[in-house]
Parts: structure tokens; sequence; C-alpha cells
């Protein structure tokens, strides 16, 4: 059995199947520990983010690792409700602030907004934020109703991309019926 796991983890292409039930195992093992309350769930769940992120990084068009990193992201608000240790998430994210991304849209679904644009902010501050991550902080302020900070990364966002560009406008829309007409200008 190791032979073929470490077979499979060379030769990403050989067998669907097998990655596919891997991730399944995983993700239920994961979901057993947090269910009986086990202290394990959350280094396993750290060693999960971190294998996953490892094969999405050597294959980012494989939309297995990617939905594989992305289901196992779900799990960190239930494994970590009072949010992720910082030390963790500064290896995890090293060199990649897209992870940033992908662990604020895990809270941002739970609609813990905090953590959300705690996470989208930590990728922005990477070398060079990609306007997505301004785009999802903003909408995270949004639900915060932090209109000045959703404003200011619409801003950025907006530039060069007609959705964000409405959704810009539409908040603009929403600030003067609501009244806040300095903030809409």
């Amino acid at each position: 059995a190791i032979s073929f796991w470490q077979e499979l983890t060379q030769n990403p292409d050989s067998n669907l199947a097998a990655w596919q039930h891997l991730l399944r195992f995983q993700l239920q093992l994961v979901d057993h520990q947090v269910a009986i309350g086990a202290a394990e769930s959350k280094p396993h769940v750290v060693s999960l983010l971190s294998f996953w992120s490892k094969q999405f990084k050597a294959q980012p068009a494989n939309r297995l690792f990617a939905y594989g990193l992305s289901e196992v992201s779900r799990k960190l608000p239930v494994v970590y409700p009072d949010g992720i240790d910082q030390a963790m998430l500064d290896s995890l994210m090293a060199g990649d602030p897209e992870l940033a991304a992908v662990f604020g849209d895990a809270y941002a679904g739970r609609r813990d907004w905090a953590q959300a644009v705690a996470l989208y902010s930590r990728g922005i501050q990477q070398d060079a934020p990609s306007p997505g991550l301004f785009a999802k902080r903003a909408m995270a302020y949004e639900q915060q109703q932090n209109w000045e900070a959703a404003s200011a990364d619409w801003l950025q966002a907006a530039p060069g991309n007609p959705q964000w560009s409405r959704q810009l406008v539409a908040l603009v829309q929403r600030l003067r019926d609501s009244g806040e007409f300095a903030l809409a200008e």
C-alpha cells in the first residue's frame, strides 16, 4: 500500500480514481475527528492543507487538486472556530498569496467576515496582490457594513474588470440610497 501511495504522489496523472478516493477518505477522517472532538484534528487539517497545497502548486491546472485544496480549506472554520494560528498560515502561504483567497473563502462561506477580511488582507500584503483579493475583501467589508474600506478595495479591484466595476457602481448607488453621500463621492 505504501508503494502505491508513493507512486501515486510521484505520478499525479497515473490514477484519477485513486486521487479521488484519497481525498474522500481524508475529508471523512477530518469530519470524524471533528465529530468526536479529537485534538489531533488541527494538526491533521494543517498536514492535509500542506499536502493539497503542494499538489495544487505543482499542477495548478489540475481541477482535482484545486478541488482538494478547496474542500480541505472548508474544514478550517470548523477546526479553528476562533481563527487560524498565524504561524501555520505563514508556513502554508509562503510565496503563494492566492492561498489567502482559498482560506478566506472558507470563512466567508461560514459568514465569518472578520476572519475572511483578515485572511484576504494577509494575501494583499504580499508583493503583487491580485485584484481578485481586493474584490473578495471588498465584498467581506460590505457584509460588515464597512463602506469606506469596501469602497477603497473596489477602487483597487475595478480597473480592467467590468464585473467589479459594476460592483463598485452598485456600491455607490447603495451608499447614495442610504444617505452616505460623502462616501458615495
